[in-house]
């Protein structure tokens, strides 16, 4: 008889709770949609919108994009819940590819907005980076980068990118300077031309700006012109005055 009366008390209990109405949520904890294989985690949380507190029992389902389930999670059995449960973290080792999380919860109370009851998230896996190709993209710089941010100061290769550069520009300079060289030993007489008829130039400029009219310079060439007229003219006058002073002493 106390058996039966300890059910009765029981049922009676329970009928009373499940006569309560209240309204729970469950929600799915995520950083991100998309993951690398080694990152992805995620928690489920119970919280109590309206109502009474109550029991709640709550499960996980991982589904491939096929519909099967590959991962299957009870945060919660039957325990008290007064305003929320936030499960344990699962860190499930899923391939790469795309899957849905189902977080699904139940209570012992009158639960008159069940719709908030099932969360579902949908997220993509990535496929890893080889290890050989991850470490190559790490060591190389990226584009709008500088590379030099990026040299040892220990390594050597720097110093020599500039010597070959410093280099580089001499041969330039130098192979400019060849080529000057080699035009004016190439036409000796067009360069001596130039010379002469810049002189010339230079002269008849200077004297017609001059307000006498003389030469304000001259050439080394005119200047020995000038020179041996002097000398000749010098010549004359002396010659002319021998004769006469020989006249003059009757000789013949």
């Amino acid at each position: 008889m106390k058996i039966i009366a300890v059910l009765f008390t029981f049922l009676l209990m329970t009928s009373a709770v499940y006569s309560l109405e209240c309204d729970y949520s469950s929600n799915i904890l995520l950083e991100s949609n998309e993951f690398a294989v080694k990152d992805f985690s995620f928690k489920v949380k119970a919280s109590k919108l309206e109502g009474p507190s109550t029991n709640i029992t709550g499960k996980i389902l991982i589904n491939d994009e096929y519909g099967n389930t590959v991962k299957s999670y009870k945060p919660w059995t039957n325990i008290t819940i007064s305003k929320q449960k936030t499960s344990s973290e699962y860190s499930p080792n899923l391939k790469d590819g795309v899957y849905e999380i189902t977080a699904e919860i139940t209570v012992l109370c009158d639960d008159f907005g069940k719709e908030n009851n099932i969360d579902k998230r949908k997220i993509i896996i990535k496929k890893p980076i080889p290890e050989d190709i991850a470490a190559k993209n790490e060591a190389e710089p990226k584009e709008n980068e500088n590379p030099q941010t990026f040299s040892d100061p220990n390594n050597k290769s720097d110093e020599i990118a500039a010597i070959q550069s410093s280099a580089a520009e001499e041969n330039e300079a130098y192979a400019g300077n060849h080529e000057t060289l080699k035009e004016e030993n190439t036409n000796p007489g067009l360069q001596e031309n130039q010379v002469y008829s810049k002189e010339n130039t230079t002269n008849r400029q200077l004297t017609e700006n001059h307000p006498t009219g003389n030469v304000i310079y001259e050439s080394s060439t005119e200047k020995s012109k000038g020179l041996i007229i002097y000398i000749f003219l010098g010549i004359s006058i002396l010659l002319n005055i021998v004769l006469i002073w020989r006249r003059k002493l009757g000789m013949p």
